[in-house]
């Protein structure tokens, strides 16, 4: 293991921000989870499998950058996969949905909330997140990665099958399909609240809903605001004690222009919004 070099508490930095308090210095920690992977020399198909090779490599690319944050992260389908999707493995670059577990609406109802520790590859990155954190300690805030309620719905279904039945749901708000989608995304924000739970207990500064397919570039500001805003909002306040317990900060990741519904996204509670350039 390097000796790292000793930069200020970057942890206490972040979470200053996140809190809405003056910190020293604007935090820095840039999206770089497959990077550390390249820094590292790995194959991005080893990094986001084994917990000890997504660690070291997070570190050494931060024994490089002395970023504030590290983030633990690689791709989408490690809470998909404790839903019981299958993904098609490639030798250097993120895994690929190879076939959704959801083929009928009534599917939905035989689907379990997976558990962290046990199913899919939650365990790959809970662990991988405990060693980056045992190494740096305050030094550094660890990212934690999550899957959004809505992107994770799109996951199990297939996109372009779920956005065709949210579509569908709208036609009927009262009818089955609506009340079938309304189960999936209660499953798929309880599956979240459970991870980030995990990550918060193995040692995460910060967790957050990556929920990239609520984009307004693809959804309009009504689907938003009726089938992603009340799920993500759902996410952080179920985690809300344990963040103020764990003195942990929570991030709401959604690309694209978000601008006519950004006063949704900081009343989901998130402390901390991710936008894109459009914004």
């Amino acid at each position: 293991m390097a000796e790292y070099r000793i930069w200020s508490s970057s942890a206490k930095r972040v979470l200053q921000a996140a809190y809405l308090q003056e910190p020293d210095s604007v935090p820095v920690g840039p999206y770089m989870g497959n990077h550390g992977a390249k820094v590292a020399g790995v194959k991005i198909s080893e990094y986001c499998t084994d917990a000890r090779v997504m660690a070291e490599a997070q570190l050494k690319a931060w024994d490089i950058y002395g970023q504030d944050i590290i983030p633990v992260q690689s791709d989408n389908y490690y809470i998909a996969e404790g839903f019981g999707v299958k993904v098609e493995m490639h030798e250097d670059s993120t895994p690929t949905l190879k076939k959704p577990v959801i083929e009928d609406l009534k599917d939905i109802y035989g689907l379990k909330v997976p558990e962290p520790y046990r199913d899919g590859r939650m365990a790959v990155y809970l662990e991988a997140t405990k060693r980056v954190k045992e190494q740096v300690g305050a030094l550094a805030a660890v990212r934690g990665t999550g899957t959004g309620p809505f992107a994770l719905a799109g996951h199990l279904m297939g996109t372009e099958r779920f956005l065709m039945e949210l579509a569908m749901a709208d036609m009927d708000p009262e009818g089955e399909e609506a009340a079938a989608l309304r189960h999936l995304l209660d499953l798929t924000s309880d599956a979240l609240i459970e991870f980030a739970k995990a990550l918060l207990k193995e040692g995460a500064d910060i967790v957050q809903a990556g929920d990239s397919l609520a984009s307004i570039d693809v959804i309009s500001p009504k689907m938003y605001r009726k089938w992603a805003f009340p799920y993500e909002k759902k996410f952080f306040k179920a985690i809300n004690r344990e963040l103020r317990d764990k003195n942990a900060a929570a991030i709401l990741h959604v690309c694209g222009n978000m601008t006519p519904v950004l006063n949704e996204m900081a009343e989901t509670g998130a402390n901390i919004l991710e936008l894109d350039y459009k914004v």
